[in-house]
């Protein structure tokens, strides 16, 4: 109870009013859920998002590992007595190793950025997160 003058605030299970002396009540409202069922919603939007792009990079790395060990499975493979065959064995596979390299090139380029923007949106938690518990 606070006293407010003769008007105490008395707070309920989620409702709060104001009553006089007498215990008629003169005013009435709800207590506002809504900032922290936002501040819910963001909190589990960014652990979500944080979650996805970490395997999404781990995806794409062992998606490229597991090309470069299927190209050196293919390069192992090079027996064939025919000297044209494997020839074109040889640029097929000079091709995927260039195609790999280009795949690891755009993906590096591509999460580079999120990496950082991720370093740097952690580090400012910890900070705000520290300066809140001094």
């Amino acid at each position: 109870h606070e006293e407010n003058g003769k008007i105490r605030l008395e707070s309920g299970c989620s409702k709060q009013f104001f009553s006089d002396d007498s215990g008629r009540v003169v005013a009435f409202r709800r207590r506002n859920i809504q900032p922290k069922l936002v501040h819910l919603v963001c909190i589990t939007f960014t652990g979500l998002t944080s979650v996805c792009v970490d395997t999404l990079i781990a995806s794409l790395n062992m998606y490229i590992a597991t090309q470069f060990d299927l190209l050196c499975d293919d390069l192992r493979n090079l027996c064939d007595p025919d000297e044209a065959h494997i020839s074109r064995q040889l640029i097929a596979c000079i091709q995927h190793h260039k195609a790999i390299l280009s795949f690891a090139a755009n993906s590096n380029e591509f999460f580079n950025s999120i990496i950082f923007l991720q370093f740097f949106v952690s580090a400012i938690s910890m900070g705000l997160t520290m300066f809140q518990l001094t």
